[in-house]
């Protein structure tokens, strides 16, 4: 900034953030004219500042040139005036170079500002320290003298960095590339990762990694590069660096006082201005900021320079020295002396004080308590000072972390850091309430802060140092508090009689507010501006060390100050659910969403850190005993005693965070892993306790069971997120898990009725059950208590209840020690729901903590090999991850429904595997009809190896399944579903399940251990079915197995037992599996399933109702004879009862589907069609031969011969029909009801883009820069620039004849028409153009699409149909083969052309004549259109204008097809089939018919100088044409064929025989232009003489017998004008040939006239085959890929057509031509030396196999546009061109057709269409004109697969069938028809990119 700039003119409060970007650094030194300084006064410096240091003298001004600056122990006699004077000069001199500190006058009007050091400054110090060398080698010369033993580079944010997960010892460690790559982690688990928040490398750091990874440079013994530096060398530097320090302080030190004057500005200018700090901060910041920088550059040079800052910054010495009351008789005065001494003490403490007041601190009581005191006793605790003080700028935290590798400095600093660290949340806090409410300045302020944290708190060695240095848990655990309690308010929650039922937050009655208070998410800046990273960041890097937990652990206060930052979240969001009237106006998205972020990061990852290290009862005792206590202030606090029930919560409010709860319940865990059982057992004899603690998580499972029944829908899309993030099996362990281990445990060890009706009630059940049937809603009073009031929350809720007790039962996770075997049921779990990749699979099994992870990832992939199958990636060619998926006998035989629902990520999740089982599940039951589901594979469990590892306090769990009111819910849901058909059928799948595992509980030894919680009746006399009181003891009885089994027998409510209705169940589910069973038949099943059967082949079953049902009551017959007595009773009677026969009559004949014969009917119908078309094709011979003797009849009367009868085509012409999708009318095509053809006109940019063979770059790693240079360009030739060289050449020769001549040369090709074969009336398409457009121009733009109404592939416009005018088809009355009627072929091919449509006298056809020609140029516009913007510059565009329009352009695009199709049918490509059109028909007719004079002209003079080749005519040279011979020959065949093609007078003879002689004629030019090129290019006089004096091309095939015989006929007129020949193209010797030999001549002669005959018979050949509509033979195909020329010629002309020479006679005639229009000079000359035959498909550049490789070469290379390192960097495949995505120039805003760098580039180099890889994301981006698609990633990892934006970070290798997918994408081009790809604008595409990961 000037002098005189204002930094915040306007006083606008968006100006506050800070300006992270270094200044830039002047690398030129001051010019001569600024020169104050000598070379010999920096010679005498130098030498001054050595002899200083050798005497000890100070390197402080303000020391040395006082009296009293002679060192302690100098004698004062030797510190003389000598050396004072010298002093002088030196200071003098550096004062000088450095200039003033630079702090203008302030006033009302301006705000204040500082300059520290300005560039001319900066320029003298370098001059002055390189001995007024270049700076840089002064840097090298310091750097051999580097000898750190630790790296510690430090980044910014966005840096590419490296984590290796084998040597790091914590999650944190993190290297620079360097270092990563010099080091040896060959076989190791890395990542490559971009920096967040910055960091450090942690090389040669033992604290934090093994030092086997450490690098070379940083090992144990590690060589220096030089010895130690000489002493005294760098007095100079040191000088100078102190003074810079000493400015630095000067300047900080005014920050009072220059808040002050930004308020006094801002009162003034903006009355109620927030931001006065923050701009205080910015000020200072960049005032600084140029020292900073300078420092940083110095400290590239490593140790040297830092090890020197290191002193100055711990020596208090040194600090005392600057900061001292001056002595006035020194040498200066002391106002002279620059220094922050006694006259800035005040301000120095008017700063500390401003930190101390923060107001978060004022609002803590006591202060005192936890507070650090502000001691400043070195340059380094004030820079830390300020450093919080202005909110930590970026340059400074980087000039202070690369000191960090020095050990007595980092203990130092971090002591200080975290002493402070009170002081910094309160800063932020300050600094949060001066942001506007959009600014993510706050988050940023806590990331740069983390940048330094993270450094420290990631070593276990140094945080224990810390804690007994300074306390650093209770530093960070009080400014956690102080964070969260901010702006905190009363805990909503009240279980009181008032608030119970209330539907409102209780804040709207003030009167019940609550005591307790929470964090309010929306009002607390930290959490509402994300600047709670860096508080919540530390603590859980601090709490992850095993020594910091374990005092933890220990200290009494350290755990209550954990405890209490934790009660501040205890139902923290509280929702309350609108059962009535309008739905949420504002929804709660956002909120739901953060409070889970917050609870996890502030209260579960802290958990999980720190309760892991709870390996012993004197770990748990303390922690366990706060926990208690907040959990009962908790309950006093929602007045839970007072509540009017103790078996739910207030039905209408939920919170999902109970973090105290799930603090429990990991530390119950924990006890239960390392039996604590003194804890335990006291944790179970307190029953109130365990009692109360259940209420509020089975409140959140009955919440989640109520928002899938949609009794949530009115509070909006908050409650979604608050379930599903609740479910998330990634973070099970911190929510449901938790509160699944709390519900288990309790359920074990309280009375068990008392918790079943909890779950009744709180579910709402006898609601449900109470529910009338035939109502699908009811109405309640306001004052009811019923919550169910609709029908189809019944099943919901019941699910909910059953699904919680399945839970608990079954689940082995949490229910015992972590182990190998769990994860892999975590695995087959979560593999039976879908395959997924690997990185998946690995993400989504959960874990708690980092040693249980760490004990994952080690067997990690032995078990998942173990248990699913590899699936290779892109199976069936599509772009898919290679997979897991489930081995079958796993599948069958260890899948549970239960723990896969639990595990589910929501009910969509669960869905897909309901879907798999069922598809599974009708593999094994095949007789199940299709209306009836499988039931899901519940498996027999037996108990006893269910729970044989189960922890002792939670097996008693199973014991719920013998209370009498488990058995009332049972027989309730199951008479529901009886006499009810609203109940899904999950309900009772699982109710029956249940009763299953009830009957295999009892049969167990662990039943019998159970016995202490089987049914007491004097325990609990409340339960919630009435009929579930029981009077007699099942604890007591003498069999207690034979009592619980009694239930299954007992009548509730006086109705029918559960047995009974289980056979009714049986039978009802039999009658809908098998409908047309009689009631016999299903008994007689019954009693089938009754038998005896073996328990293991009862384990897994497959079926639906009637197996699971039978199951059960098998396995309860065999285990209780009452009861199967009484089963068969009801067997038997119904057995008794007479029943209807089962027997079924079938029509076995139509069931086998059996052959029948004729009856005797059937056959008389036969024989009556056989007479009737015997009859009719009597009937048409006859009349054959009538026709026949009447036309003979007519020849005579009109006098007409035989011979000119056959010139007319008889052939009936069959009109065709087309039915319009737009308007579904069928009509024929005519000019009154014109149809035309959808297409999509497009750039194909693979061939005009074509380059020659001869070039060698196809390798991308080619172009890859070097250390020396930036990104080089593959600087090439395509074909169509080549072309348009060529164009403007012909220009400059034939100007007379303008732009007719370039026209003639060539048509402009590059445009596709591709269709789908559909039609449309033309004026429909257009309607329906215009319906589907917004805007209303008239001009559709380029890239703009619609669908086709039939198949949905994109088009753009519309091509009118071929016209047929109905004209006479009448042959030609000479022989066109025969070369002697040369006159008569020209004559009626002229004729013909000169008459290409009938006029119309009708003014109704003349005006549907206009509107046809209209709608075909209405196609033409839009490809013109697209053809214009592939050219880069307004003068080419121009050009294009005046010369390819109209016919030419027509043409053009019917040669692009046919292109395309060769490439296609060359590479192998599938080609479209010709039998249903052709789009080059349907042009070329609209080309000739529509065609004028002059372009008849021009088709005019090319055929009548062919013809007259073959005439033998002399070539008059009148013409101001090009010659035949450098004009494209593709383009002058098509020029010609296009009337005879599609001219419907001709008959097809006339059409062969025109085709075959311009055939024969073009491979003639053909071979006169390859012997031409061989003498134009040769550069030796004498070789050339001898080739046309002695040339012999053989016999040995087609090719040379051809050339052999033109050359016989050009050798004399060779001989004539050899001299006029090739003496005139010495001007382009660059692509002139050496040819020593004349057998090199003849050679290359062959080589060219084979390049060039091989593209025209190619052509020649497509051509006809797509105009004619044959598709291609395989043996066709076969020859084009071959490149057989003699094949493919004979397929051409026939198998006896001769060779390519036919009219080897027309060569003269063609070289003559030549050789006159050499007169016009050296510009012919050039064309004919640098045109090329041979050229090669543009296809992509290769790609190296490893993905790093390719990335380590190009990442941080410069844009070539702008010359910055992109920040999405693009890297165009086609030519290594290295770019920013993004506008980067100012000239980008200023072009009119493009907006954008890539776009330019995009046309200059792939005409329209190029593709580029994002080099951050890997992704293929394509672009096509102002949009682009992204196409994917061809790089996979080791398990195939894709890793977008390099989230993951892990190694990428080539994928080889994906890059021949996308060589293929690029060369047929056809993206629009990819439904998968989605396209951009490329104003979008940036953040496609960045979003990219999220849409796999």
């Amino acid at each position: 900034m000037n002098d005189d700039e204002n930094p915040n003119p306007s006083g606008s409060r968006h100006q506050f953030s800070f300006s992270l970007e270094r200044d830039p650094i002047v690398k030129d030194p001051p010019s001569n004219s600024q020169r104050y300084i000598t070379q010999e006064d920096i010679k005498k410096m130098d030498e001054i500042a050595q002899n200083l240091s050798k005497h000890g003298c100070s390197f402080l001004e303000s020391t040395v040139c006082s009296v009293n600056g002679c060192p302690k122990d100098m004698d004062k006699n030797v510190f003389n005036e000598t050396l004072r004077n010298e002093a002088k000069f030196l200071h003098e001199k550096l004062n000088t170079a450095m200039g003033y500190l630079e702090i203008p006058a302030t006033s009302h009007n301006s705000l204040p500002n500082i300059t520290s050091l300005n560039d001319l400054s900066r320029g003298y110090l370098k001059l002055i320290l390189s001995g007024n060398g270049n700076f840089e080698d002064f840097i090298n010369k310091l750097k051999k003298y580097h000898s750190a033993v630790r790296c510690n580079v430090v980044w910014r944010q966005n840096t590419v960095a490296y984590r290796c997960h084998t040597c790091g010892l914590n999650s944190c460690m993190s290297l620079c590339a360097q270092c990563f790559e010099e080091a040896d982690h060959e076989g190791h688990d890395y990542s490559r990762f971009f920096s967040t928040v910055g960091g450090c490398c942690d090389c040669g750091n033992c604290d934090v990694m093994n030092p086997k990874g450490f690098c070379p440079r940083h090992c144990e013994g590690a060589t220096k590069q030089s010895d130690n530096i000489p002493p005294h060398s760098l007095a100079l530097l040191k000088t100078i660096i102190a003074k810079l320090i000493s400015r630095t302080l000067v300047c900080l030190r005014r920050w009072c006082i220059f808040r002050e004057k930004v308020e006094e500005f801002y009162k003034i200018r903006e009355p109620g201005f927030i931001g006065i700090s923050v701009t205080t901060n910015d000020i200072l910041n960049r005032g600084i900021l140029p020292i900073i920088n300078f420092i940083t550059e110095l400290s590239d040079a490593g140790s040297a320079v830092t090890d020197i800052l290191i002193e100055f910054f711990l020596d208090k010495n040194f600090y005392h020295e600057l900061c001292r009351k001056q002595i006035t008789s020194g040498i200066f005065d002391d106002e002279d002396v620059e220094a922050p001494d006694w006259r800035l003490q005040p301000d120095l403490k008017q700063d500390i004080d401003s930190l101390k007041n923060l107001q978060l601190l004022r609002n803590m009581i006591p202060r005192t308590a936890f507070l650090h005191s502000l001691t400043i006793e070195c340059v380094l605790d004030e820079l830390i000072l300020y450093l919080i003080r202005i909110a930590f700028p970026q340059e400074l935290i980087d000039m202070l972390l690369n000191l960090l590798y020095d050990t007595k400095y980092k203990e130092h600093f971090a002591k200080k850091f975290f002493s402070y660290y009170p002081y910094i949340t309160a800063m932020v806090a300050q600094l949060l309430t001066e942001l506007p409410s959009a600014s993510r300045e706050g988050g940023k302020v806590a990331e740069r802060i983390v940048h330094i944290s993270v450094q420290i708190c990631s070593g276990s060695n140094i945080c224990s140092w810390l804690q007994k240095e300074i306390d650093i848990i209770q530093c960070v655990l009080r400014s956690a508090i102080m964070m969260s309690v901010y702006k905190a308010r009363p805990l909503q929650i009240d279980h009181s009689p008032e608030r119970f039922f209330s539907t409102l937050p209780s804040d709207i009655l003030s009167r019940y507010t609550s005591e307790w208070i929470v964090v309010s998410i929306e009002k607390n800046p930290f959490y509402e501006k994300n600047a709670d990273l860096f508080v919540l960041t530390d603590t859980q890097n601090l709490l992850v060390h095993q020594p910091i937990a374990k005092t933890i652990f220990i200290s009494e206060t350290l755990v209550e100050m954990y405890i209490r930052h934790i009660e501040l979240f205890q139902g923290f969001t509280t929702e309350w659910r609108i059962a009535s009237g309008e739905h949420r106006t504002h929804d709660w998205v956002v909120s739901a969403q953060r409070s889970y972020n917050v609870e996890f990061e502030a209260c579960s990852l802290p958990m999980h850190n720190l309760l892991q290290h709870a390996t012993t009862p004197s770990d748990c005792q303390i922690f366990y005993s706060y926990l208690l206590e907040s959990l009962n202030t908790w309950f006093k606090a929602i007045k839970l005693d007072k509540s009017p029930t103790d078996t739910n919560t207030p039905p209408y409010a939920i919170t999902f965070h109970i973090p105290l709860h799930r603090h429990l319940a990991t530390l119950i865990f924990q006890m239960q892993t390392y039996n604590c059982s003194d804890l335990l057992k006291e944790i179970t004899q307190n029953q109130g306790f365990l009692r109360k603690l259940i209420l509020h998580p089975i409140r959140i499972h009955v919440a989640r069971a109520q928002y899938y029944a949609g009794m949530w829908l009115r509070n909006g899309q908050g409650m979604r997120i608050a379930v599903s993030h609740y479910c998330k099996p990634t973070i099970t362990f911190s929510f449901q898990s938790a509160d699944l281990i709390i519900l288990r445990f309790a359920a074990s060890n309280i009375n068990q009725e008392y918790f079943l009706t909890c779950i009744i009630n709180s579910f709402s059940l006898l609601d449900c059950f109470a529910y009338p049937d035939n109502s699908e809603e009811i109405e309640v009073s306001a004052d009811s208590r019923n919550l169910v009031t609709r029908k189809a929350w019944v099943s919901q809720l019941l699910d909910g209840a059953l699904r919680l007790l399945l839970d608990l039962i079954i689940g082995r996770r949490d229910t015992e020690a972590d182990s190998n075997e769990l994860v892999k049921e975590e695995m087959i779990t979560l593999l039976a729901r879908q395959d997924l990749p690997y990185s998946h699979v690995k993400a989504v099994i959960p874990s708690r903590g980092n040693i249980c992870f760490d004990k994952q990832m080690e067997v990690f992939d032995e078990i998942l090999n173990e248990v699913a199958n590899f699936v290779e990636p892109d199976q069936d060619n599509s772009l898919q991850h290679g997979r897991y998926e489930l081995k079958k006998e796993y599948f069958d035989n260890n899948v549970c429904p239960v723990f896969c629902r639990l595990r589910s990520f929501g009910a969509l999740d669960y869905s897909e595997f309901v879907n798999r089982v069922d598809a599974h599940e009708r593999t094994k039951s095949t007789n199940l009809p299709p209306s009836v589901s499988p039931w899901l594979g519940y498996r027999l469990y037996n108990f006893d190896q269910l729970y044989a590892n189960r922890f002792e306090h939670v097996k008693s769990i199973a014991a719920l399944l013998t209370q009498p009111s488990f058995f009332a819910l049972m027989h309730q849901i199951i008479n529901k579903v009886l006499t009810t058909d609203y109940y899904y059928s999950l309900v009772l799948q699982q109710a029956i399940y249940l009763l299953t595992l009830s009957i295999q509980f009892i049969k167990s030894n662990i039943f019998k251990a159970c016995k202490s919680q089987l049914y007491h009746p004097n325990e609990f006399n409340e339960p919630a079915f009435f009929s579930a009181a029981y009077p007699s003891s099942i604890r007591e009885a003498e069999n207690p197995q034979k009592s619980v089994i009694k239930f299954f027998l007992k009548a509730f409510d006086g109705g029918r037992s559960i047995l009974v209705m289980l056979v009714e169940l049986f039978v009802k589910s039999a009658k809908s599996q098998c409908p047309t069973a009689s009631d016999r038949h299903i008994f007689e099943l019954l009693k089938e399933f009754l038998d005896p059967i073996e328990e293991k082949k009862l384990i897994r079953i497959h079926g639906a109702g009637m197996e699971y049902v039978g199951r059960l009551l098998n396995i309860l017959l065999i285990l209780d004879v009452d009861v199967r007595r009484e089963v068969y009773m009801v067997i038997d009677g119904a057995l008794a009862e007479p029943t209807q026969s089962d027997e079924m009559e079938v029509d076995s004949a139509a069931a086998a589907g059996s052959f029948s014969v004729p009856s005797p009917s059937d056959q008389a119908t036969i024989d009556r069609k056989a007479q009737l078309k015997a009859k009719k094709e009597a009937f048409l011979k006859k009349l054959q031969v009538k026709n026949s003797k009447m036309m003979q009849h007519h020849m005579e009367t009109e006098g007409i011969t035989q011979e000119e009868m056959n010139k007319f085509d008889t052939k009936t012409i069959k009109e065709s029909t087309y039915q319009c999708p737009i308007c579904s009318e069928t009509t024929n095509h005519s000019l009154s009801n014109p149809i035309g053809l959808f297409v999509h006109t497009r750039p194909h940019a693979v061939i005009p883009n074509s380059l020659s063979a001869d070039e060698q770059i196809t390798d991308i790693m080619q172009l890859a820069p070097t250390s020396s240079s930036s990104s080089p360009r593959l600087t090439i030739q395509p074909r169509r620039r080549f072309f348009d060289k060529r164009d403007e050449l012909c220009l400059q020769v034939y100007s007379k004849s303008g732009t007719s001549s370039v026209k003639s040369l060539r048509f402009r090709t590059g445009i596709e028409v591709r269709t789908c074969n559909h039609f449309a009336h033309l004026s429909c398409f257009k309607s329906y153009v215009d319906s589907i457009r917004n805007n209303p121009s008239p001009v559709i733009q380029i890239h703009f699409n619609v669908s086709c109404p039939m198949c949905r592939t994109p088009v753009n416009t519309i091509l009118p149909l071929k016209m047929e005018y109905g004209r006479e088809k009448i042959a030609a009355d000479f022989d066109i083969s025969d070369l002697n009627t040369v006159f008569d072929i020209k004559e009626f091919y002229s004729r013909r052309l000169r008459d290409p449509r009938p006029i119309f006298n009708d003014e109704i056809l003349r005006r549907q004549s206009t509107e046809y020609r209209q709608a075909y140029e209405d196609f033409e516009d839009i490809a013109y259109r697209q053809l214009r913007s592939c050219y880069e510059t307004p003068d080419s565009i121009d050009l294009v204008e005046k010369r390819f329009k109209g016919y030419s352009a027509r043409l053009g695009y019917v040669q692009s097809n046919i292109d395309k199709l060769i490439m296609f049918t060359s590479m192998g490509l599938p080609l479209p089939s010709f039998t249903k059109g052709s789009v080059s028909e349907h042009i070329l007719s609209g080309a000739i018919t529509l065609s004028l004079s002059p372009d008849q002209d021009q088709i005019l003079t090319h055929f009548n100088w062919l013809m007259d080749s073959i005439a033998k005519a002399n070539y008059d040279g009148d013409s101001e044409m090009p010659p035949l011979l450098i004009c494209d020959y593709q383009s002058v065949y098509l020029r010609c064929v296009a009337l005879p093609l599609v001219d419907e007078r001709f008959i097809d003879h006339d059409r062969k025989a025109y085709c075959l002689l311009l055939y024969r004629v073009m491979t003639t030019l053909a071979l006169t232009r390859a012997i031409q090129n061989t003498i134009s290019k040769a550069s030796q006089t004498s070789v050339i003489n001898e080739f046309i004096q002695n040339a012999d091309f053989g016999s040995n095939d087609l090719i040379s017998q051809s050339l052999q015989k033109v050359y016989q006929i050009l050798r004399p007129l060779l001989i004539e004008v050899k001299s006029r020949l090739f003496l005139p193209f010495g001007a382009s010797n660059a692509e002139r040939q050496t040819f020593n030999t004349l057998s090199e001549m003849i050679e290359y002669t062959k080589k060219q006239a084979e390049y060039i005959l091989s593209y025209f018979m190619k052509f020649v050949f497509m051509l006809n085959k797509e105009v004619t509509k044959i598709d291609l033979t395989a043996e066709e195909k076969s020859v084009f890929q071959l490149n057989d020329l003699e094949g493919l010629h004979r397929i051409i002309v026939g198998q006896d057509g001769g060779d390519f020479a036919v009219m080897a006679s027309s060569s003269r005639y063609f070289l003559e031509q030549l050789i006159l229009s050499l007169i016009n000079g050296e510009k012919i000359s050039q064309i004919l030396v640098s045109e090329t035959f041979n050229w090669r498909y543009r296809q992509l550049l290769n790609l190296p196999k490893e993905y790093d490789k390719l990335f380590s070469a190009f990442f941080g290379q410069k844009c070539e546009n702008c010359h910055k390192s992109p920040r999405h960097q693009m890297l165009c495949l086609l030519c290594g061109a290295f770019m920013c995505l993004n506008r980067c120039n100012e000239s980008d805003d200023r072009s009119s057709e493009t907006e954008t760098y890539i776009e330019r580039h995009t046309i200059s180099c792939g005409a329209g269409c190029a593709c580029y890889l994002s080099l951050n994301s890997t992704m293929i981006v394509i672009n096509y004109y102002r949009v682009a698609v992204l196409w994917g990633t061809v790089y996979l990892d080791s398990h195939g697969e894709e890793d977008r934006n390099l989230i993951r970070g892990k190694p990428l290798f080539l994928s080889d069938n994906r890059i021949k997918q996308l060589q293929r994408c690029w060369l047929t081009q056809d993206l629009e028809n990819r439904s998968n790809l989605r396209w951009f604008s490329l104003d979008q595409l940036s953040l496609a990119l960045k979003q990219s990961h999220h849409n796999l």
